[in-house]
């Protein structure tokens, strides 16, 4: 198990340690839940989906700079539209188990 003893700082903001943040593959704008369970406090990564894609493009991009830098902008291109099949999929495959499509 791994433990990490940070200090709250001003702000109280608290810095994630780059073991938690690879192994749990967080990027700047990601979002964490926290709760108290047994008098402990719970922080766990959140995958927050945004109704409006383009919003979710730029969330995207914006917090996965590092992850395109060393593709070609075809490549990039290839996976957006990669997502935005997978997208459009599961919106059809929700909907029509909703009997709304």
């Amino acid at each position: 198990m791994k433990e990490y003893t940070g200090k709250v700082n001003r702000g109280y903001q608290l810095t994630i340690p780059p073991e938690f943040r690879e192994s749990y593959h967080l990027q700047i704008g990601d979002y964490l839940k926290m709760h108290e369970k047994d008098g402990k406090l719970i922080i766990e990564p959140v995958k927050m989906v945004s109704n409006d894609p383009l919003e979710a493009l730029q969330s995207l991009l914006s917090s996965s700079v590092d992850n395109f830098k060393d593709l070609p902008e075809d490549k990039i291109m290839e996976l957006v539209r990669d997502e935005i099949k997978k997208s459009r999929a599961e919106y059809n495959t929700a909907n029509k188990d909703n009997g709304t499509s």
